[in-house]
């Protein structure tokens, strides 16, 4: 079995350590626009003034799929969501509020339009989907702005549909999609990518891009809403119709765009796009280790599409707020307006003011972001006391009132679950491994090996050797560590990482948030957890200006320095080396067999033989970072705890592998 998530689980692990490392990089590098920064640059194009509004990740779910308050499941199906950054209990009064909000700024400032950038629903619910139709078209009877709507990853072909209660959940496919909204953009489409509008929704054939389309704002604009989703066979890696994170676009798509742009242009229209993908990384970071997050073949997009005439793009999909620009070796800009989510902090959209000014013949746009009820006080669920603004709240419940370890564990667990689980399934991390890898690992250690040690026939030191050793290991640490993988994060994953929060980094207080958010001491020095706290604010309110923060200054040049790597080496030491290493996985019973070619028997078994060369290789390896500790376990090794559940006697079973198979071929191991 295939796993089809595992480059993007393995993607996802690096999540947390990125936070850090995003903040990191982008501080001698920032170019991002703060909240109201004005930028410009030269256009050529005649358009009128435009306020334009964005929205991006609201992730609803309706209360038709939800247990009731009263049922013994509803405290389970909250933090089922609070773990997918969806707080069930405040999401209809945070879109109630917005609106409401946006109804006001119509009335005021006339604003007309507003774009929701994707990630709709939580995981693409049809029942979802239709109630938050309903919203987005009260919305618009109530105040005449016109609402534009493009899918994000979540929103079409999504596996992850659930439902919490008796109602069975339906999945929504991009013909339903179109449906559902066709009012909300569809309908007035200028061009479209896939003719839909001479047939029904339904008969409107399955491919990428197929809800692609473009609209003549009247102050002169064209927005072009890119549907940018792989979930159609024709672009996913399984070539099955199921949603993935990522998203691209095909030659098709591409060409047409681009026709697009080059259409608005011919007809003095300042081109726009909206799409649920990035088209930039927060940083360099980013862009390498969440690709999934930024478009595909995004350095060639800001190329030719700043140079084709399109300047500005907006998306949502990261959650954050953000603004980058790049520039192509024409020097011509591309904005990066990244849109932060509703759904969780900092729970803000957008108004954006481009102006024209003719004299100069000179584009501007100024990126305003507004908290939710940052002008009004928003109506809470009467089970919910929160405060104001609302994005304090929303920031202690997601990091768990100012503690980053729930937090954390939440996302292992929801990574490391899910992937222990289809190891056990595929019987071990090597043939996991080997599957969705595509790996043949005995042929990968025999290339290295150049074919190993052979003396009269008798395979001494071999892949055959290597992978028996690794396919023992294997075993005993999927039965143990593995089978029960929630055991594991709450009986060592968690100790280690409480630790690792409370790690001192700086002598210096983290004080600038106690008034607010409500983290940080006056009483001790800053620790790594108040680092990652931090981060996590600067990083979601796209702000990378720490000048007022003696804290994070100092942490960051101490963990630029050499300050932190032994305190930080100590603790990996104790905690690794000594308490898994030694006195989990040293606990093990694991045979090395040797094979003749033509008896592919034993001739050595550890711990008599094998294991001791092993044991003298661990010891060199701890006594060179200064650890004495547990020594003796290498000579115990019957009296572990271990062996009577995983030693099946002096018979065994061990493996060998045909390079001209895939299967594998076992034979009895005789004990000497």
């Amino acid at each position: 079995m295939k796993s089809k998530s595992f480059k993007q689980i393995i993607r996802s692990t690096f999540s947390v350590f990125l936070c850090a490392a995003m903040l990191f990089a982008s501080m001698p590098f920032a170019m991002a626009a703060t909240e109201q920064e004005e930028v410009t640059q030269p256009a050529e194009v005649i358009s009128e003034d435009l306020l334009l509004a964005t929205i991006s990740d609201t992730h609803y779910y309706p209360s038709v799929l939800a247990p009731h308050r009263d049922d013994a499941t509803y405290e389970a199906f909250l933090n089922k969501l609070l773990s997918s950054h969806v707080n069930y209990e405040t999401l209809d009064y945070i879109v109630d509020t917005t609106f409401e909000t946006l109804a006001a700024e119509v009335i005021g400032n006339n604003l007309k339009y507003l774009v929701l950038t994707g990630d709709l629903t939580l995981n693409g619910e049809k029942q979802g989907h239709e109630a938050f139709a309903r919203k987005i078209r009260k919305l618009e009877e109530d105040t005449g702005i016109q609402v534009f709507v493009i899918n994000g990853n979540h929103d079409i072909n999504n596996s992850k549909a659930a439902s919490y209660s008796t109602t069975e959940v339906q999945k929504t496919n991009p013909q339903e999609f179109l449906e559902i909204y066709y009012d909300f953009g569809f309908e007035d489409a200028y061009h479209t990518f896939t003719d839909y509008k001479s047939v029904s929704p339904a008969d409107v054939p399955t491919k990428a891009g197929m809800l692609s389309y473009s609209l003549q704002l009247d102050e002169g604009y064209r927005l072009i809403m890119l549907d940018a989703g792989h979930y159609s066979a024709d672009v996913t890696e399984d070539a099955t119709n199921e949603h993935e994170t990522s998203g691209g676009l095909t030659e098709e798509l591409y060409a047409w765009l681009f026709a697009e742009i080059a259409d608005a242009r011919q007809n003095g229209e300042t081109p726009i796009m909206a799409t649920h993908w990035n088209m930039s990384g927060i940083n360099y970071m980013h862009e390498y280790i969440l690709s999934g997050f930024v478009i595909d073949e995004h350095y060639k997009l800001q190329e030719t599409l700043a140079d084709a005439g399109l300047h500005y793009v907006f998306s949502g999909h990261q959650h954050c707020s953000d603004i980058d620009i790049t520039y192509s070796d024409a020097g011509e800009a591309m904005y990066s307006i990244i849109t932060p989510t509703l759904s969780e902090y900092p729970a803000a959209y957008r108004i954006t003011e481009f102006n024209y000014n003719k004299d100069a013949a000179e584009m501007s746009a100024t990126f305003n972001m507004y908290e939710v009820n940052g002008r009004q006080t928003i109506e809470l669920s009467p089970a919910f006391t929160g405060e104001t603004p609302y994005s304090i709240t929303v920031f202690k419940n997601q990091y768990a009132q100012a503690n980053p370890v729930p937090y954390l564990m939440g996302l292992i667990k929801n990574l490391l679950l899910p992937f222990a689980e289809q190891i056990v399934e595929m019987g071990g991390i090597i043939p996991f491994i080997e599957e969705t890898m595509e790996l043949n690992l005995e042929r990968v250690f025999n290339d290295l090996l150049n074919g190993g040690i052979v003396i009269a026939g008798v395979e001494l030191f071999t892949s055959a050797n290597i992978l028996s050793f690794l396919d023992d290991l294997d075993r005993q640490i999927t039965a143990l560590l593995l089978t029960d993988a929630e055991k594991t994060c709450d009986e060592i994953i968690q100790p280690l990482v409480e630790k690792l929060v409370n790690l001192q980094v700086s002598e210096v207080p983290c004080t600038k948030f106690i008034n607010t958010i409500g983290f940080g001491s006056t009483e001790r020095g800053g620790t790594l957890g108040d680092v990652l706290l931090s981060v996590f604010y600067y990083m979601y309110e796209g702000n990378e200006d720490i000048s007022d923060d003696a804290f994070m200054q100092d942490a960051l040049q101490n963990m630029l320095s050499a300050e932190i790597v032994r305190p930080l080496l100590d603790l990996i030491r104790t905690e690794v080396i000594d308490n898994i290493v030694i006195n989990v996985v040293m606990g093990f019973s694991v045979h090395f067999h040797c094979y003749t070619e033509k008896t592919p028997v034993n001739i050595c078994r550890f711990p008599e033989m094998g294991f001791g060369m092993i044991q003298h290789f661990i010891c060199g390896v701890i006594i060179a970072v200064g650890t004495q500790k547990s020594l003796n376990v290498f000579n115990t090794w019957s009296n572990s705890p271990f062996q009577n559940d995983f030693c099946s006697g002096p018979v065994r079973l061990s493996h060998r592998r045909d390079h001209k198979r895939k299967d594998i071929m076992r034979f009895p191991v005789i004990s000497p």
